[in-house]
């Protein structure tokens, strides 16, 4: 099952762009930059937020160990860089476990609101979530804006021309 959760509207002389954030309701991917545990190991595991039966109560961070991020605050005069980092990297693990990867679809309708192509994806992913302090639908028009997306649209515009053309040729 998938949804759209927001929709962000371009409109061009002859036709509008339709982008939408699509979510299939999977955990974000940023969830491979952890490690799931049941095991307790000092200055290496951060306590599970949303630990709950059945649930890993650890998770150990693989992109940045605690060690080091303790170190790093350390370097910069921290007060106390193990609590901070532990904190940190705790808060970072909420974030990614209630975050959603979302992707990129568009679709075209002409002057008139017809649809000239149905939404089709881009191929291009990001995650969100609400905790971001960003709305889902303005960190769409940023993502539209990195992903290039817009040359997208318009070679399948193309590819549809050229469909379309074949069609009535002798």
């Amino acid at each position: 099952m998938k949804t759209v959760d927001a929709t962000f509207e371009v409109v061009k002389e002859k036709f509008s762009i339709i982008y939408e954030a699509v979510t299939w309701y999977e955990p974000s991917h940023a969830l491979e930059n952890w490690e799931f545990t049941d095991n307790h190991q000092g200055g290496v595991t951060i306590k599970n937020p949303n630990y709950q039966r059945n649930a890993f109560k650890y998770a150990i961070p693989l992109h940045y160990s605690l060690k080091q991020l303790s170190s790093d605050y350390a370097k910069q005069g921290r007060e106390n860089p193990s609590r901070e980092a532990y904190t940190s990297l705790q808060e970072e693990l909420q974030r990614d476990l209630e975050a959603s990867d979302y992707y990129l679809s568009a679709k075209v309708v002409d002057a008139n609101g017809k649809t000239v192509l149905d939404s089709f994806s881009i191929g291009y992913a990001f995650d969100w979530c609400y905790s971001d302090g960003v709305d889902l639908a303005d960190r769409l028009k940023e993502e539209v804006s990195n992903s290039g997306a817009e040359s997208e649209v318009m070679e399948q515009l193309e590819a549809l021309k050229d469909s379309v053309m074949n069609i009535f040729k002798n």
